[in-house]
């Protein structure tokens, strides 16, 4: 298959493009100075007894309806039919704007509360001129109603589909079993990140009618970092994992910096875009907000811990302490655990384990242990880590994933680490 390429990227040695490079050392050193980025653990839990989560400010959503229409598609010259997802100009007026976001027959996946639809956005046709020249076929295809005409553009959405029954079944507070996703949270949460940074997925709207709340946002169409690296079972090169991590990393940093954990990072929830260029960070039902007054970098409100008793994210890449249900925990340090996951992944092309127990997973246990990955005088790295790796991305790995979270990495000090600047 064909990639499309552009004249700034360089072939990996994995046979694919380098993703582009955003940042140099002296950006990434500037952002590690920000003092969110550099708050060590023990300053957190000095800041004040653990507390619940902060709310999110009020979701925004549009009211809206979802109605048959016909699509003109200009490149083909042809005519098709489905349903169009409208929204009114505002939430307090009733004048419908003139644009909208036809569903495709393409189910991506479903979720809990629904599924996620592959759309397109679309512009409204006068119905008027174009009856003139096309009646017949409209009229065969739609019959007399022919007046909801719109022409798709080249802007592809996703569309998220929640269906508010099972929003509210699910976080029955009255339940015996509830679930931390929440996409009301998730709405909140990328309004509150804004849709200014390249590797936090942006939201386009926010829309709800009677049954549904749905989610628009931009269709990444260069699949997940899991399915990637699926295809690459003995890992990649360090080359190309350092610009997928400086992404990642970058992203972080702008969740953080507004006091937000992820509290989800994973190999799914990272999506190339068409060229693989960029990559981005999705899924935001699981954040939790650590801060109420970090609107930017330049502010220094101290976090505190947050306590739970909840398992939160996939196991693969869960940190200890949440697997654990410890009674608190620094979000920030959780993400940054599976940050490194994530990272360890890349290079290996395998998981270190499949839920972090050292009474009952192997792998776990050999991640802890001093030895088996950590001291080349105990264990060949060729054994180990089953490929040759760099001094550096072990020292790196080592730090952030101590499983004390006390002694974990800052994202300060990763950014300042000679690894991730080296490229």
């Amino acid at each position: 298959m064909s990639m499309k390429r552009s004249d700034n990227q360089v072939e990996g040695d994995d046979g694919l493009p380098h993703l582009v490079s955003e940042s140099s050392d002296a950006e990434l050193r500037r952002l590690a100075k920000a003092e969110f980025a550099s708050v060590a653990y023990s300053q957190v839990e000095s800041a004040g007894p653990a507390a619940s989560p902060l709310g999110f400010p009020a979701p925004r959503v549009i009211r809206s309806k979802i109605v048959p229409g016909l699509c003109w598609k200009r490149s083909s010259g042809h005519w098709s039919k489905g349903n169009v997802l409208l929204h009114y100009t505002s939430e307090d007026e009733f004048e419908y704007l003139d644009v909208g976001y036809m569903f495709t027959p393409l189910t991506l996946r479903q979720t809990l509360c629904g599924e996620i639809i592959k759309g397109i956005k679309v512009k409204k046709i006068d119905s008027t001129s174009v009856k003139c020249e096309h009646n017949d076929v409209l009229e065969s295809i739609m019959g007399e109603n022919v007046d909801n005409l719109w022409e798709t553009t080249d802007e592809l959405v996703v569309i998220k589909v929640d269906r508010r029954q099972s929003m509210k079944r699910l976080h029955d507070t009255q339940s015996t079993v509830t679930n931390p996703e929440n996409p009301w949270k998730e709405v909140a949460a990328l309004q509150l990140l804004g849709n200014t940074h390249p590797n936090v997925i942006n939201l386009l709207g926010a829309f709800i009618d009677d049954n549904c709340l749905y989610e628009v946002m931009p269709y990444c169409s260069g699949d997940s970092l899991s399915t990637f690296i699926r295809s690459h079972p003995n890992g990649i090169s360090e080359t190309r994992a350092r610009r997928i991590f400086v992404q990642l990393l970058l992203g972080l940093h702008h969740i953080h910096s507004h006091g937000v954990c992820h509290h989800d990072i994973s190999l799914s929830n990272i999506m190339f875009d068409e060229d693989r260029s960029h990559c981005i960070i999705i899924d935001f039902g699981m954040s939790l907000r650590t801060t109420d007054d970090v609107t930017d970098e330049s502010m220094g409100t101290i976090r505190r811990l947050i306590h739970s008793n909840k398992h939160c994210g996939k196991l693969r890449f869960m940190a200890p302490e949440i697997y654990q249900k410890k009674y608190a925990f620094d979000g920030l340090a959780a993400d940054i655990w599976s940050a490194g996951i994530v990272l360890f992944t890349m290079i290996t092309g395998k998981h270190p384990y499949e839920k972090p127990d050292a009474n009952i997973d192997p792998g776990y246990y050999d991640l802890i242990d001093g030895g088996f990955y950590w001291d080349t005088r105990k264990v060949d790295p060729l054994l180990s880590w089953g490929n040759k790796v760099s001094c550096e991305i072990v020292d790196l790995l080592k730090n952030m994933l101590n499983p004390n979270p006390r002694e974990r990495a800052t994202l300060s000090q990763i950014l300042n680490h000679g690894w991730v600047n080296a490229g």
